[in-house]
């Protein structure tokens, strides 16, 4: 029996007319998070909110990122850095102690699926807290698909069932899937979604030639799973950059010399914007402030680099304890959203078109064992990594012809592994955010997702006007803050948006 069947069924007369009744679309690590801000932030202002989560997915909490998948794909960031609580940095660690011992609470880099399965029990403990309060967390195990404004609040509708209405919603529907840019979703041996990836490959036999399309943590993912499956055959990593994730190195702490609020405030210009390249000088001198070498940086922000001598650089770099990355990283994480919000639009596209992919490469590290694991098979001729991706192309059902910078090759599988794109809305809201959009609730952002106002991530509507009632977390508005998918972003984003989305209705919920 799941969760999801010990929960009651959602009914009208089990709502109190005073709660606040918030719901939430979305079952990932984001949503676990919200949930545990609204209610430590509920009980400490003694409001009445009653939470519903609309999630198809029967597993809520480790959603793609940290569903069980073998232990090959690890988590990105150090286990010390995890939580869902901002207040309590070590809850996830403090979990691993308690349910796995202190030899795996130890190690830096975990499977992802033990955060997935502390997502899942962190969820349990939501619904056990909200239960003892009287307030039972509703969960419409549906996906819902439509979403209106009316006098009686905000309308939630689902393909199946009857549309709800709630005073507040936050849409937090996770990471687009892989963007199909060749067209083969019909082909037999085409893999459109790597996840989960111990099935998904099962198919593949031993011998065969892998093509993977992308070159970022999903499809260093994909290498290391057909690896761990025993794969023989030769694997072929291609993007249009060749660019691998770099190499997570030791964190370092460190305070502010140069960057600062005031400074930010100090070099806006009358529109309130800020220049790239005064952006470019700012990170370079906090990084000489901090003693980096800046000469010694420059192959770094290169747009096209050898593979393998950057896992080795990177590999060294991290065993030496260098500390431009981590620096860089944190100084990404804290300005990031900032920065992004005072780029002229000429300057946005720019960037997207010049940097994008240098910067995600640098700011979405793996850990050193993954790149060891990848340099071994490179070395064994095993692995090889292309970058000027042209064209893949199906030459019959079991084969594609690949043609990229060095030339063409032909193989007998393709796995899109790509990194979606930013603001990517995908299939699992496709239709909930063209109905915000046809009703004039939403607008698309021309950098992505839709529009939000920035900071407290409030919807905007067809008419400019930012919603006291609905919200938007994580990659859907990453057109006005830009990289919205690391965790302590999320809960840094949480954290903004809280007062918006229960302050309006303090006076009415507020506890007798």
């Amino acid at each position: 029996m799941t969760v999801l069947q010990l929960l009651p069924v959602p009914s009208v007369s089990q709502r109190g007319h005073a709660s606040l009744r918030v719901a939430i679309i979305g079952g990932g690590a984001t949503a676990i998070t919200l949930i545990d801000a609204i209610e430590l932030h509920a009980r400490k202002e003694g409001l009445d909110v009653a939470i519903t989560v609309y999630e198809a997915d029967p597993r809520i909490g480790p959603g793609r990122a940290y569903q069980h998948d073998g232990d090959y794909g690890l988590l990105n960031r150090q286990a010390c850095f995890m939580s869902i609580k901002r207040q309590d940095p070590g809850h996830f660690v403090d979990w691993l102690k308690a349910h796995h011992g202190e030899e795996l609470a130890s190690q830096e880099f975990l499977p992802r699926r033990y955060f997935g399965q502390y997502l899942s029990e962190c969820f349990a403990q939501q619904l056990g807290n909200a239960r003892r309060r009287g307030q039972p967390i509703q969960v419409v195990a549906a996906r819902a698909t439509s979403l209106s404004v009316t006098a009686e609040g905000v309308l939630v509708g689902t393909a199946g069932g009857p549309a709800r209405s709630f005073d507040r919603v936050a849409v937090c529907i996770g990471t687009a899937e892989p963007h199909d840019l060749f067209g083969l979703g019909c082909m037999p041996r085409y893999i459109g979604n790597p996840y989960p990836m111990w099935t998904r490959f099962a198919g593949i036999g031993s011998h065969d030639h892998v093509a993977i399309i992308g070159t970022s943590l999903s499809a260093v993912d994909a290498v290391l799973a057909l690896a761990a499956q025993g794969h023989q055959g030769p694997i072929s990593m291609l993007s249009r950059n060749g660019l691998l994730p770099a190499v997570r190195m030791p964190h370092h702490d460190f305070q502010y010399r140069v960057l600062s609020p005031e400074l930010m405030a100090g070099k806006r210009d009358v529109a309130g914007n800020i220049a790239w390249q005064d952006w470019l000088r700012i990170v370079a001198d906090e990084l000489r402030a901090q003693g980096v070498d800046m000469d010694g940086l420059s192959e770094e922000l290169a747009p096209v680099q050898c593979a393998r001598a950057r896992l080795v650089r990177h590999l060294a770099a991290a065993q030496a304890g260098a500390k431009w990355l981590p620096v860089l990283v944190d100084m990404s994480k804290d300005y990031i959203e900032q920065a992004w919000d005072s780029l002229s639009d000429a300057d946005r596209r720019a960037y997207l078109g010049n940097h994008h992919c240098v910067f995600m490469s640098l700011c979405n590290p793996m850990p050193p064992q993954t790149a060891a694991k990848l340099l071994q098979l490179l070395e064994s001729g095993q692995l090889s990594i292309r970058g000027g991706l042209e064209t893949v192309q199906p030459v019959d059902e079991r084969s594609f012809r690949l043609m990229h910078g060095g030339g063409t090759e032909q193989v007998d599988w393709v796995i899109n592994a790509t990194r979606s794109e930013t603001g990517g809305i995908g299939k699992v809201g496709e239709a909930l955010v063209g109905a915000m959009v046809g009703n004039g609730v939403a607008q698309m952002h021309p950098f992505g997702g839709i529009k939000v106002e920035f900071g407290s991530h409030r919807v905007i509507d067809r008419y400019g006007q930012p919603s006291s009632q609905l919200f938007a977390l994580g990659q859907l508005a990453s057109g006005n803050h830009y990289y919205t998918s690391s965790l302590p972003m999320i809960s840094r984003q949480i954290e903004r948006l809280l007062p918006a989305l229960l302050a309006p209705h303090y006076e009415q919920v507020k506890l007798a």
